[in-house]
Formats: structure tokens, C-alpha cells, sequence
């Protein structure tokens, strides 16, 4: 009987677990924390650069967001905009390799 309860406890709570983790953010509700925009979800942001369309243009929203994101996570300092454009620099150099 204990060992039921135990069991059911824990099936319990890994559903509530797997439950939890789905419900969080996608690649669409990454929050960028540069300088210019600390804690705004991306669905808030209404100025795109250029630099990010082209990218989307190119690879698919979710492909460049993360490109964008790396870029963000190496230059904390540094706006969108910029991480954005150096994306498109970086993806557009090594294509020319």
C-alpha cells in the first residue's frame, strides 16, 4: 500500500512537472536583457530592425531569434538592434567562407 501511494505521488508530480515546463516561454516569449530593453518579451517589441527581418527572411523566426539571442548573451551591453545586426554580419561572413 505504501508503495502504491509512493508510486502514484511520484507519477503525480512528474505530470505536474512535464506540465510546468511546457506552459514556459518558447522562442517567442524570450525576454532580452540588453540594456535598452531589460525584461520586455519579445512579443512587446514593436520596432524590428532591418537587420532582424533579413534574418528572418533567411533562416525563419525561430532560427535567427536564437542566432539573435546568442549574440545577446555574449554582449549583455549591447541593444537588439546591434546583436540583431551583428547576427546578419556574422551569418553573411561565414556564408562567403
Amino acid at each position: 500500500m505504501i508503495w502504491t501511494t509512493l508510486v502514484l505521488i511520484v507519477a503525480l508530480m512528474f505530470v505536474l512537472w512535464q506540465r510546468w515546463r511546457a506552459g514556459r516561454g518558447n522562442l517567442g516569449k524570450v525576454i532580452d536583457y540588453s540594456q535598452g530593453q531589460k525584461g520586455v518579451r519579445r512579443e512587446e517589441w514593436l520596432n524590428y530592425s532591418e537587420s532582424e527581418a533579413r534574418l528572418e527572411q533567411r533562416l525563419g523566426r525561430e532560427a535567427a531569434e536564437r542566432m539573435i539571442i546568442t549574440v545577446l548573451l555574449d554582449n549583455p551591453d549591447k541593444s537588439r538592434k546591434w546583436c540583431a545586426d551583428k547576427a546578419l554580419y556574422d551569418l553573411e561572413r561565414d556564408q562567403r567562407l
